[in-house]
């Protein structure tokens, strides 16, 4: 008789009698030697099947968080790249804008644009605008003195 069949069949007939027949497996035990796993049996190096299930597992692993890596590392190549276009854009700007102000020192205009602004922001720029759309009118040959009535008018009625 198989030494293990015994404990199998008397761990049923004492479950039972004690009132605890679900606690039994339905599904047959098999002996270890009947098993296909060399880690089971005593007498077989399980350390190469061991291993292989590990690796396995490992590879498994490094494609699950490679994918999360790879996104981020898309993620910040785009935005390395909008960086250094608008470093780009910044660079072609600051020229421009140095250019700008070297033609402006160059031809002493600076200053002829300063007072233009002091003249349009300050408290008579209302009179400036009407001279300066005077000059435009008569330019052009128009009756000075009657767009400068159409000027009157339509401030009169904008302000009141």
């Amino acid at each position: 008789m198989n030494p293990i069949a015994f404990p199998r069949e008397t761990l049923g007939i004492s479950s039972k009698n004690r009132g605890i027949p679900n606690m039994n497996s339905r599904v047959p035990e098999i002996d270890n030697s009947w098993d296909g796993g060399a880690y089971s049996k005593p007498y077989v190096n399980a350390q190469p099947e061991v291993a292989a299930s590990q690796s396995g597992q490992a590879q498994a692993r490094n494609v699950e968080s490679a994918v999360p890596q790879g996104e981020a590392d898309v993620a910040n190549k785009m935005k390395l790249k909008s960086v250094e276009e608008s470093g780009e854009l910044n660079k072609a700007q600051s020229f421009a804008d140095d250019f700008k102000r070297d033609l402006l020192y160059a031809n002493q205009q600076g200053n002829q644009l300063m007072l233009l602004n002091a003249q349009l922001q300050g408290p008579d720029s209302a009179a400036f605008r009407e001279r300066l759309s005077t000059s435009q009118a008569m330019a052009q040959g128009l009756d000075a003195n009657a767009m400068s009535l159409a000027s009157e008018a339509s401030r009169i009625a904008q302000y009141g």
